[in-house]
């Protein structure tokens, strides 16, 4: 589990997207032992790959937002949100920064959650906090949250290359309704959504 300092450092290898950048390989995941109790696995004794334990400990995530607020995935449910569609990017991705006016568009509704998570700036390096408030100035959103992750929390929950990338989580469910690797397109989560 990071700790909500490591958060801070930004995530690159979280992001597809032909639009911005090439698409990094993925690999293989291994099983984890979910027979023993020692809390992995869905609690039936069936054997989950790495990639869904990891989709399963996401639910369990929080987040330090723009505004310094903490954000934790686990209690979307409890505030009536259904899904949570989760946008990466970075401030040199042109596409990131046009999509901004839709995902606030998405996060109006009353059972979808939107977070941005961004992890570099525009000169590729880590973002930072000044990256989340010039972020957030330039695009003024109201509804939609915004973070920053790091590339080592990123390969722990995702396998892709570049930005933009977007997800879209069921939180009832607890699993991943768009995942893997190649570019998950907004319009995709939009569909999903029925918009």
């Amino acid at each position: 589990m990071f700790k909500k300092h490591q958060i801070f450092s930004i995530c690159g290898l979280l992001f597809l997207g032909a639009a911005c950048g090439p698409t990094a390989s993925s690999t293989t995941p291994t099983p984890l032992d979910t027979g023993n109790g020692n809390g992995t696995g869905d609690g039936t004794g069936t054997q989950l790959t790495a990639e869904e334990q990891a989709e399963k400990d996401f639910f369990s995530e929080s987040f330090i937002l723009h505004d310094g607020s903490t954000y934790n995935i686990a209690d979307l449910k409890g505030q009536g949100f259904a899904r949570l569609v989760i946008s990466f990017g970075a401030d040199w991705c042109n596409a990131c920064h046009n999509e901004q006016s839709e995902l606030e568009e998405i996060a109006g509704r009353d059972d979808v959650a939107v977070l941005m998570m961004l992890f570099e700036d525009g000169a590729n390096e880590a973002a930072t906090e000044r990256t989340m408030t010039d972020w957030q100035g330039r695009h003024e959103l109201e509804a939609a949250k915004l973070t920053t992750v790091s590339k080592e929390f990123a390969s722990q929950f995702f396998s892709t290359g570049t930005a933009p990338y977007n997800a879209l989580l069921d939180l009832e469910a607890e699993t991943f309704e768009t995942s893997g690797t190649g570019s998950t397109s907004l319009n995709s989560v939009k569909a999903i959504l029925g918009e």
